[in-house]
């Protein structure tokens, strides 16, 4: 087993940079393409309201340009289905 450990040499710039990179608020690619998808929850869970079949409102959804894989679409559904209903001005601001 060796026991020599190299130590690392930690430059300012580096501190520096990983501050930077640890501060940093910008949303990963990921995050802005959740944050896109949950836009769309309500208005999935309406067209589920009024009857639309799941398959209807994703031809909707490729039509628009949305093409996604079935299980971040299974994902959209089960959060529109479980939309809160009465809620949903009080989550959005409204009146209570």
């Amino acid at each position: 087993m060796n026991t020599n450990k190299e130590s690392t040499v930690i430059t300012d710039e580096m501190v520096l940079a990983a501050m930077t990179a640890i501060e940093s608020t910008e949303p990963t690619p990921e995050e802005r393409q959740a944050g896109q998808l949950a836009k769309l929850i309500p208005v999935i869970h309406e067209a589920i309201k009024r009857g639309d079949s799941k398959d209807k409102i994703c031809k909707r959804l490729k039509a628009s340009g949305i093409n996604l894989h079935h299980r971040r679409l299974r994902k959209l559904f089960d959060a529109a289905t479980t939309w809160p209903t009465e809620s949903n001005e009080q989550l959005q601001g409204g009146a209570k």
